[in-house]
């Protein structure tokens, strides 16, 4: 449709912003139809004006004091109230922006830009009004239910590191507003007289099929055994995220189930764009106590909070999550980068596990591309078994020899040398914990120091380790033949070994070690000694084995799938596949090839 206006065409816009380029009538600017429309705003916004003006006006401040003390039943008749004005307010403002920007004309009174202000200015002052009553019904609602622990944070059972940054918090996957197609104004088969009603109507589809977008992204394969355990964690967290919004709480807590909240079609605006802001920025601590809420026994103890047909428990569990319940976390938080499973997890053993299910997902947990191959491979396999080193650093110079002079004036070759050093950390729960330290005490190149524990005693294996040791001569030719004196390793280097975990308060349930290798080889070397004792460990030879021996494992236990082809069933549903879940769970007919097949898929 062209933008520009022909001659003797109507000039309203429609609400995908194009001319209408309708034939207008003799003497008009205007086509039946958006005449029509224009005389159906300008009455709708009489009747609204007409309305916002039998409702008193009040001081903000005096309403806001007022609510806090009032009881339920007076608190819900209020805000019955205080919708309905705000309803007719925003019919004023929306029916005089569509005028203004699809009808235009002198014709018909809409008011002043003055007069825009003035209801804008109202609508604002209304919305603190409403709500403080909203956060006064929340607070009564949960009272009478005895449910205020609500209000509490939920916060994992230890101190995050107030320094510790989680830079990815926030989703990967984008939560937006669905397009929908332009309507269909030609011809006699027109749906909505009134235009505001009408684009009302539709960013409340595209809203609302955006949300169901979101959910049908986050769901596994149809084909997964976790596929309605997936779901119902969707829905948990849904339901902590309304209950943490005072307006979305008074919004839902009639409804009986998530799904049915969120297939009502009639549903405001204003509560759908608030959804859509608070999911569209994972909170740590709300994902981890919905995976908690889905994982809990039904007959665990303790305070319990049925919304929206799912039950909220106030406590988190102690247990560790089963290794297929991290898929539920990856849906949420898929990055390579672990700062969020940091931040909501105080023990080093579930950010552990948390980083060997990304790994055999094919999903880096570390920058490795300016390290060679050889260093990624090593840094790869400790990680997969559970020893994460803290950093890589090469080091300088560490062989040297060097002509000098004594203090009789006298020439004498001093050669020095300098260990490798390694740090890192192993969960204490790691099975391979005792044997890795048992192999790289007896490895002759290998000396290590190890500490459990925050408080544990540093304990080296052999006792006198060295960092450092040089040997000097009269001739370059009698080096050879020196004797070496050792440099004892200073009793700290352990400070540093849970940069893996955390960047801040370091955790309780780590074993932190510091490897030294004191032979001639070089950093990658070294690297592999320790890689080659992990594969020995397990019996196997390269990362491939092990990978396929941990993948066996799970699938043997039945915490990975599989698909047909044998490999790893994907943890999130496929692009290809969104719009079939999304239809699959608005219980909406699939075209029939389509359903057929989507629907055979879910076990």
């Amino acid at each position: 449709m062209p933008n520009k206006q022909v001659r003797g065409t109507c000039a309203a816009e429609g609400v995908d912003r194009t001319r209408c380029n309708e034939k207008a009538g003799k003497g008009e600017q205007w086509c039946s139809w958006h005449r029509e429309q224009r005389e159906v705003l300008y009455k709708n916004y009489k009747a609204c004006k007409a309305a916002v003006e039998r409702f008193s006006e009040e001081k903000v401040e005096k309403r806001v004091r007022e609510v806090k003390k009032l009881p339920l039943g007076r608190v819900q008749r209020l805000h019955d109230i205080l919708k309905t004005k705000r309803r007719f307010l925003k019919g004023c403002i929306d029916a005089q922006e569509c005028f203004y920007e699809r009808f235009f004309g002198e014709d018909l009174d809409f008011g002043t830009p003055d007069n825009v202000w003035h209801l804008t200015t109202r609508l604002d002052e209304l919305e603190t009004v409403i709500t403080a009553v909203e956060e006064r019904y929340r607070e009564l609602i949960l009272l009478s239910e005895d449910a205020l622990w609500l209000f509490e944070d939920i916060k994992p059972s230890g101190v995050p590191s107030q320094f510790l940054e989680a830079c990815c918090e926030h989703p990967e996957i984008t939560l937006e507003e669905a397009r929908l197609p332009a309507p269909k104004d030609k011809g006699k088969q027109r749906l909505e007289f009134d235009p505001v009603g009408e684009a009302s109507r539709r960013k409340r589809f595209g809203l609302v099929i955006g949300i169901w977008n979101y959910i049908a992204r986050l769901c596994t394969p149809p084909e997964s055994q976790f596929f309605q355990e997936r779901l119902n964690v969707i829905y948990a967290l849904i339901a902590r995220c309304i209950c943490f919004d005072a307006t979305l709480f008074v919004a839902a807590w009639k409804y009986h189930t998530v799904e049915e909240f969120l297939q009502d079609l009639e549903l405001e605006v204003p509560v759908l764009e608030r959804l859509m802001s608070i999911l569209s920025q994972h909170d740590v601590h709300r994902v981890r106590a919905a995976i908690d809420d889905v994982l809990c026994p039904s007959d665990v103890e303790g305070e319990k909070y049925t919304f929206l047909g799912v039950t909220l428990h106030h406590k988190l569990s102690p247990a560790s999550f089963p290794f297929h319940a991290w898929g539920h976390w990856a849906a949420f938080f898929p990055s390579r980068c672990l700062c969020a499973t940091k931040k909501g997890f105080p023990k080093a053993h579930d950010i552990s596990i948390s980083s060997r299910y990304m790994q055999l997902y094919g999903l880096q947990i570390r920058c490795l591309s300016q390290y060679d191959a050889a260093i990624r491979e090593s840094v790869q396999i400790l990680d997969l078994c559970g020893i994460h080193l803290a950093y890589l650093d090469p080091g300088g110079l560490r062989h040297s020899v060097e002509k000098s002079t004594g203090t009789d004036g006298r020439m004498y070759w001093v050669e020095t040398r300098g260990a490798i050093v390694i740090r890192g950390a192993i969960p204490l729960k790691e099975p391979i914990i005792d044997h890795f330290v048992a192999e790289c005490t007896r490895h002759p190149d290998l000396m290590i120091r190890i500490r459990r524990g925050l408080n544990g005693q540093a304990v080296n294996f052999p006792e006198d380790i060295w960092s450092r040791q040089s040997r000097q001569a009269r001739t370059f030719t009698e080096l050879d033949k020196a004797a070496w004196t050792k440099e004892s390793a200073s009793h700290g280097g352990l400070s540093d070994c849970q940069d893996f975990f955390t960047n801040g308060m370091p955790l309780k349930d780590c074993l932190e070690f510091a490897v030294f290798d004191g032979s001639d080889c070089d950093f990658d070397r070294a690297l592999s000694k320790l890689a080659d004792i992990c594969l020995k460990i397990h019996g196997l030879k390269d990362m491939d084995g092990l990978k396929r021996h941990f993948l066996s494992v799970y699938v043997e236990e039945g915490e990975l799938e599989q698909d047909a082809k044998g490999e790893l069933l994907s943890f999130t549903c496929s692009r290809e596949d969104t719009w079939l879940m999304r239809m699959h769970l608005l219980n909406a007919q699939h075209p029939n090839k389509d359903h057929a097949g989507f629907a055979g898929r879910f076990i």
